[in-house]
């Protein structure tokens, strides 16, 4: 049976670097079960307690087909902000980065959009992809994006699952 103890062990890395992690819940629905958290560092005070929203999706997904899941992650995105009535969405050029973590495919992204009433938006999304789970990460506040990377992108290098 999968159920919180799962994700609580996939966002142990977080509190092995001194994070906290709050707000897990787990939930059903149709696309099976799915993770939700967030996990802070409030280290880099004055400028902003960095908080990131983490979600994690239990699904199969063969070894041969993790690659292309991988390739499409940020794109579907993309797609997925279109469809939210997002206007100008695109990946911001040469932000795009796949690498190994924790022995796992990842790719992280920067997403640029806007709203209809023509507020800007520029999202940083991180996915780690594994036989049995997709974990995804973005910032759960928009604050200043190159503190946040700063802080976040050499915690995100210590992810191992048990």
């Amino acid at each position: 049976m999968w159920g919180p103890s799962v994700f609580d062990d996939a966002l142990a890395f977080f509190k092995t670097a001194g994070w906290s992690v709050a707000d897990v819940r787990t939930d059903v629905n149709s696309v099976g079960i799915e993770g939700f958290g967030t996990a802070y560092s409030s280290k880099v005070f004055p400028f902003t307690r960095n908080e990131t929203s983490v979600s994690m999706r239990r699904i199969y997904t063969p070894p041969a087909e993790i690659d292309g899941a991988v390739e499409r992650a940020c794109s579907d995105q993309v797609a997925d902000k279109a469809a939210q009535g997002y206007t100008d969405v695109g990946i911001r050029p040469q932000s795009l980065q796949t690498r190994t973590i924790g022995g796992h495919q990842s790719i992280s992204c920067i997403i640029d959009s806007q709203d209809q009433a023509k507020r800007k938006f520029t999202e940083f999304y991180a996915w780690i992809y594994t036989e049995g789970l997709i974990l995804r990460f973005s910032p759960a506040n928009s604050g200043n994006l190159a503190v946040y990377r700063w802080a976040f992108d050499p915690v995100l290098a210590t992810f191992k699952l048990p």
